[in-house]
């Protein structure tokens, strides 16, 4: 193995795989000792409650916000709740992220000379955002 092919970091449509690598690069191996548990009596999801945020507590706010930076830098990922966004626009951002995730290189490639969000979807983007905006911000939106 190359020591510049193996500490590399790659990008969209310049994965291991299109590379042509027949190894995992070592900065992605994780040792048996480190690695989660895959057994779902044992995982835990964070929860981030929105409620929180939205409440005229700062205290409460800046422990949420803390929390959540917490679960970002050492988690990755986590579940939101209370967050007070209608389940027409949870489904249509999925949607969008299904299709934008499931495009092969060529879609990517294409998806991105046309504008990418600013593009042809700029405006289901902007809708989802400014509803985002509205429910966080303010704590109201459409239910």
């Amino acid at each position: 193995m190359s020591g510049v092919e193996d500490s590399c970091s790659f990008y969209i449509g310049d994965t291991a795989q299109e590379k042509g690598l027949s190894y995992v690069p070592q900065r992605y191996v994780v040792s048996p000792s480190n690695r989660s548990s895959l057994n779902p009596e044992k995982a835990e999801v964070p929860t981030i409650d929105m409620a929180r945020l939205r409440q005229n507590d700062d205290e409460k706010g800046s422990m949420a916000i803390k929390e959540l930076s917490d679960i970002c830098r050492h988690v990755g990922f986590f579940q939101v709740v209370n967050h007070g966004i209608c389940q027409s626009i949870l489904d249509e951002a999925l949607s969008m992220a299904s299709g934008f995730f499931n495009l092969q290189k060529e879609g990517f490639l294409d998806w991105k000379k046309h504008g990418g969000i600013e593009g042809k979807k700029r405006e289901n983007f902007k809708r989802v955002i400014e509803h985002v905006r509205v429910v966080v911000g303010e704590g109201r939106g459409e239910m």
